[in-house]
């Protein structure tokens, strides 16, 4: 049983049905405890006034009227019995109604006391009150008598029968109820995931180009997510189709110029000079080839399942591996980085940016290179973290900059071997909702770079 909706309904009518069994059980006992305790007052108040209305004879023994308050006790197989035992147990008087009856074992009481057996272990066992009492006067010694009442279970029974008759009927009645009222409620709140794989289907069948919008705060982040994913996807395959486009037609121009260097050409043709000829173009085949695999490695990366990723170590491992690289320029490399501050992105493409930046600035800088990490609220937006790297080298004009940064433009088209760096960083941006922006430092005069990527707190 995979379905998530038959699943939800099983539970849930289990649950309730569950529920309603035990509150019917605690509305029995419930129940049955209130009748004991009436039938309990009951009898007492029968006791007592059996008790008021008894009298001792010249003779000291105990002379009840013919007419009883209580007239049931008068009636044979009434199921109420009054019954008066001595202190050593035997009967010394019992109603008319207890003609052809067994009485139960009945115990002598102190005076003053009482006792009342529901005989809740035995289901036909009746129920006894007893109160123990001590009579006398000035002529007659003292004598103790307990007065005991004994009723049948039979009303007590019926009253039980009818009442879990009534409880079954609309416990049942208000279960199918509620069964059927929350199936409704779940069948309607699930019509979102139904939606959702009828909209997923169209978008394999090409009906579709995303999920629709409108779905519910649980659904919403889900959906978003898948949308995400789907746009990453087909950007990776127009960028791979883009990417081979480019190969093409970006390896046409050395290819004619080696096709263009035939045998009976190189006869006439200094050795050395075809030599560099051909030294020439396939560095830059090769040159074009590295940018188009690093620029196919750098699109459409999945966001999902990223973890975050800690900015410091990754800044200051970088700036001290490249100043080994630039000894002869005695770089002062600094940076600015809280040790909490982190990303959630692919690690390889944070370095693939964070180097990149890096070593830019170390190769323009003349003497310093600074890098900024910094978490920045925007009202309303979620955290953004900018990271900032600023060289104190000839900086970049407006021009070049509007030309690395605008999507779909290169800067290493129009310049051959300049801007792969900072072109497969804004293809990376582009994947991860980042912005690249490129401007003047101000504090070192030359190139400050700043990179835009939403943050996470470790």
């Amino acid at each position: 049983m995979n379905s998530l909706r038959r699943r939800i309904l099983f539970a849930t009518f289990g649950t309730i049905i569950l529920f309603l069994l035990l509150a019917g059980i605690a509305l029995d006992k419930a129940f049955q405890r209130v009748i004991r305790s009436s039938i309990n007052s009951q009898l007492q108040g029968m006791t007592y006034a059996l008790l008021a209305s008894g009298e001792l004879d010249a003779q000291g023994k105990l002379q009840l009227p013919t007419q009883l308050p209580q007239t049931d006790i008068l009636i044979p197989g009434s199921g109420l019995i009054a019954v008066i035992i001595d202190d050593q147990g035997k009967v010394t008087w019992r109603s008319p109604s207890s003609l052809g009856e067994t009485l139960p074992p009945l115990a002598p009481l102190p005076p003053g006391r009482s006792f009342f057996d529901p005989a809740k272990e035995q289901k036909m066992a009746p129920f006894i009150f007893s109160f123990g009492s001590i009579w006398g006067n000035e002529q007659v010694a003292d004598q103790r008598l307990t007065f005991s009442y004994i009723q049948s279970k039979d009303s007590y029974l019926k009253q039980i029968a009818g009442y879990r008759e009534t409880l079954i009927q609309w416990l049942g009645g208000g279960a199918l109820l509620v069964l059927l009222l929350h199936g409704i409620v779940v069948l309607r709140e699930l019509r979102p995931l139904s939606r959702v794989v009828r909209e997923i289907d169209k978008i394999e069948q090409g009906q579709s180009d995303q999920l629709s919008e409108g779905y519910p705060d649980e659904l919403a982040h889900l959906t978003g997510r898948i949308n995400r994913f789907i746009k990453n996807e087909r950007a990776q395959m127009q960028q791979y189709r883009h990417g081979l486009d480019d190969l093409a037609h970006s390896l046409k121009t050395p290819l004619a110029v080696i096709r263009g260097l035939d045998i009976e050409d190189a006869k006439t043709i200094r050795k050395a000079d075809t030599s560099k000829q051909l030294r020439l173009q396939v560095d830059r085949m090769s040159e074009i080839i590295d940018y188009q695999l690093k620029r196919a490695a750098g699109a459409g990366k999945q966001t999902l399942g990223q973890n975050a990723v800690v900015i410091h170590p990754i800044i200051e491992g970088t700036g001290n591996s490249l100043r080994k690289v630039y000894a002869d320029k005695d770089i002062a490399f600094s940076f600015e980085c809280a040790p909490d501050i982190s990303v959630r992105i692919n690690k390889d493409d944070l370095y693939e940016m964070i180097g990149n930046l890096t070593d830019n600035a170390f190769k323009w800088a003349k003497s310093r290179v600074h890098i900024n990490c910094r978490l920045e609220q925007a009202k309303n937006k979620a955290s953004c973290l900018v990271i900032t790297v600023e060289d104190d080298g000839p900086g970049v004009s407006p021009a070049v900059a509007k030309l690395i940064i605008k999507r779909g433009v290169r800067a290493d088209e129009q310049t051959p071997g300049q801007g792969i760096g900072l072109a497969v960083i804004n293809n990376i941006l582009e994947q991860v909702d980042g912005r690249l922006l490129i401007s003047k430092s101000t504090t070192l005069g030359g190139a400050k770079i700043e990179l835009e990527l939403p943050a996470s707190k470790h």
